[in-house]
């Protein structure tokens, strides 16, 4: 792949790309998916280690789980909110201004939480400043990827998505054995200072689209294409919808359903499934391994459903998932052995993977790149608002009832909800019409 180089034009304020120097085997844009994945997968470690640590800080602080589980709720609201700011900043700012910013309010939280004594302290740093730096770092990769990739789009998306499963592979496994020797409150202190270490690292490595960087992106390879790129993303950021149109059609909205059904059980099981296992006499070791195996699952999955969309275009693997995510919550409420929670572990993980492959993909394809950062995030902030909601409700039905399975089932139908709402779009015939498969 050739490089590009800038070069004014005295009739056309963007940048015409100068012949194409001597090949390089490795695209600018492969840098910017390991630097995404450098910024994100380490921001995990604190959405992890309070799930993973609630019995411990409950019962260090005098606490319940629903007040715990009122904190994780205000997380996800306040993620959901920062993922509208994030798509809104990474466009107007570029992500080396953004990212450091919201790295140092990462930073910020979770030694707040660490040196915490009273339950507003948890609410802030969990609740507010962790959920802020966590949107900030994944929300707008998905329009930077999508910027930085002609061919092999799907596929690069699928490994940045995939980078905050390797957090949920590891952090379980170290969270439990730092607080075993060092106590939970060193073990935040090192959830906050490990992600700005990264963050500050990977940085300088992102940046939001290749026409920043006077470059044509991966996929163009000749003079001829990269011209044709030009012409194309200027006509995409004239006749792409903003988000006030899009917000006007009645798909966005079914979107954002989807969206909202989807995380609502993701919400239970990410916040939740790590108590439920304990409750039920699981120690806490094969606990943090089944949540570390749904990541591989979900890692897994979402890059052989990268290579299938790249293939066959997103909405026909978006039809699939969320009746299957359905069927698994509803499974989920009959499980209580070790063995049966790896394979609901291992078949959850599959199936969310590649339906937070395929819906982005789809979200691009029908309102366009024009404000994709702003439309992902307001669709990434209506999702998160639907987790918020599972993470109290789940603390509140288990302080109620003493269960977690009334949860379960209400996920179960959000998703078959969310199925509903994919079936009613008919996407297959909105792919027809406007999809066309990347080429190998």
């Amino acid at each position: 792949m050739g490089s590009y180089a800038a070069v004014p034009s005295p009739t056309d304020s963007a940048p015409v790309l100068a012949p194409p120097a001597a090949p390089r085997r490795f695209h600018r844009g492969w840098r910017v998916v390991v630097a995404l994945c450098l910024v994100v997968a380490p921001l995990t470690w604190g959405q992890i280690a309070v799930p993973v640590l609630l019995k411990q800080i409950t019962a260090d602080l005098g606490l319940s789980r629903e007040s715990l589980a009122g904190a994780g709720a205000l997380g996800g609201i306040t993620m959901g909110l920062s993922f509208l700011l994030a798509g809104y900043l990474i466009d107007r700012f570029g992500p080396r201004w953004v990212y450091p910013a919201f790295g140092l309010l990462n930073l910020a939280g979770f030694l707040l939480v660490a040196t915490a004594h009273h339950l507003w302290q948890l609410y802030l740093g969990f609740g507010v400043f962790g959920s802020m730096a966590f949107a900030v770092g994944v929300g707008p990769s998905v329009s930077i990827v999508s910027r930085w990739f002609h061919r092999r789009r799907a596929m690069a998306l699928s490994i940045v998505l995939a980078s905050p499963y390797l957090g949920f592979i590891a952090f379980p496994l170290i969270t439990t054995a730092l607080e075993s020797s060092i106590g939970w409150r060193w073990t935040m202190a090192c959830a906050a200072i490990v992600p700005m270490t990264t963050l500050l690292l990977a940085t300088p490595l992102v940046q939001r689209s290749p026409r920043d960087a006077g470059m044509a992106p991966y996929g163009m390879d000749d003079q001829a294409s990269s011209d044709a790129y030009l012409k194309q993303t200027r006509a995409e950021e004239q006749g792409g919808m903003t988000l006030g149109q899009a917000a006007k059609t009645l798909r966005f909205w079914v979107f954002v359903w989807i969206f909202i059904s989807i995380n609502f059980a993701m919400g239970i099981v990410m916040f939740h499934l790590f108590s439920y296992m304990t409750d039920k006499g699981i120690s806490q070791t094969t606990a943090a391994a089944v949540i570390s195996v749904f990541s591989v699952a979900s890692i897994v999955s979402r890059l052989g459903s990268g290579l299938l969309v790249d293939r066959v275009g997103p909405a026909r693997v978006l039809r699939l998932t969320p009746g299957l995510v359905a069927c698994s919550m509803a499974a989920l409420a009959f499980l209580t052995t070790a063995p049966g929670l790896f394979v609901f572990a291992i078949a959850y993980g599959a199936f969310v993977g590649a339906n937070n492959i395929s819906l982005p993909l789809v979200v691009r394809s029908t309102f366009g790149e024009a404000s994709l950062g702003a439309i992902i995030g307001a669709v990434l902030s209506a999702g998160n608002l639907g987790g918020a909601v599972a993470v109290y409700l789940g603390g509140a039905i288990f302080e109620h009832t003493g269960s977690y399975v009334p949860a379960f089932y209400i996920a179960a139908g959000c998703a078959a909800a969310a199925m509903a709402g994919v079936l009613w779009l008919r996407l297959g015939d909105a792919e027809r019409r406007g999809w066309k498969p990347a080429t190998p």
